[in-house]
């Protein structure tokens, strides 16, 4: 509430939101709309299946839309949600579908769940992360394995004027990643659409293991892609001893990138890292020509 950390409804006692009491709900994702109230999605196991469900709290109660509650479109097998909230305030839920080994994407219109198709190729795709940008666009990320001698690569899709596009070789093979090793192979990709100081779209994943392991970002500005601040190869945003789990990446409101992961270091302590891109964010402001005075005692007037 701005001062203090509130449960709302019981969400944070009792059987919380999901209000399960036989199998236990896991992988939660939360989103907030323009209207400042929270969405939550997740994976809800039962005797015969894994449903993506999700909740909103509407100022009074957390509740189902369109049934949501149960379970949303034909998620069966489910694995990895992810959630957005589209420019027009509703939720978009996108996970990984172990049956289809496809991505699902279904996105809440205001009266019902509606089906925006599936993503990706055979034989697997997983751990996908979406974003919203204007217009209702949206902007989905996954690891695309291949049957080549690199499996794993990092392909991404925009959904625009009602059907999904590649952004460059965003959807071809070696995908935005295009890791040439099994030591560098991608995982963890999030993406994150920014309008400023420009449209664009950024993408992070981590790469490597060991000494080997990195962050990395790369940028779309519509018409190509490159690596933010060299951050696209080798040592990406940053090279550092042990494995890396756990990373997220949004932009600011002024378009900086900002990456945060879990990281042990290398010597078994676990700690949260974050990095964010240090540069220009708005051009200075022309004031004007002046002139100055210098005087007998070196001062400028």
């Amino acid at each position: 509430d701005g001062s203090n950390w509130q449960e709302l409804g019981g969400s944070a006692s009792g059987d919380g939101v999901s209000q399960q009491t036989t199998y236990a709900p896991t992988d939660p994702k939360i989103a907030v709309g323009a209207d400042g109230l929270p969405v939550i999605a997740w994976r809800q196991q039962s005797l015969t299946n894994i449903k993506i469900v999700a909740k909103k709290w509407n100022g009074s109660s957390w509740v189902g839309l369109g049934g949501s509650d149960v379970g949303i479109g034909d998620s069966n097998q489910s694995v990895a949600p992810t959630l957005t909230i589209n420019s027009f305030g509703n939720p978009v839920v996108a996970w990984s579908e172990l049956l289809t080994q496809l991505i699902h994407v279904w996105q809440w219109n205001g009266a019902a769940w509606v089906n925006l198709g599936q993503q990706g190729n055979l034989p697997f795709t997983e751990m996908p992360h979406i974003d919203a940008g204007p217009n209702g666009d949206l902007y989905l990320t996954w690891i695309q394995t291949t049957a080549v001698q690199n499996p794993n690569q990092i392909f991404a899709s925009r959904r625009t004027g009602g059907s999904w596009q590649a952004m460059g070789n965003s959807l071809t093979y070696p995908g935005i990643s295009a890791s040439t090793s099994t030591v560098t192979r991608p995982f963890n990709p999030n993406i994150s659409y920014s309008a400023q100081p420009f449209p664009r779209v950024f993408v992070s994943y981590l790469s490597g293991t060991g000494t080997n392991a990195m962050v990395n970002v790369k940028q779309y500005d519509f018409a190509t892609w490159s690596g933010v601040a060299g951050a696209g190869t080798k040592p990406g945003v940053d090279e550092f001893n042990g494995g890396a789990t756990n990373l997220v990446m949004d932009s600011t409101a002024l378009g900086v990138p900002v990456v945060a992961f879990d990281t042990d270091g290398g010597i078994g302590i676990q700690e949260t890292v974050t990095y964010g891109l240090v540069a220009d964010i708005i051009a200075p402001t022309f004031e004007g020509l002046t002139k100055a005075v210098g005087g007998t005692n070196n001062e400028v007037v």
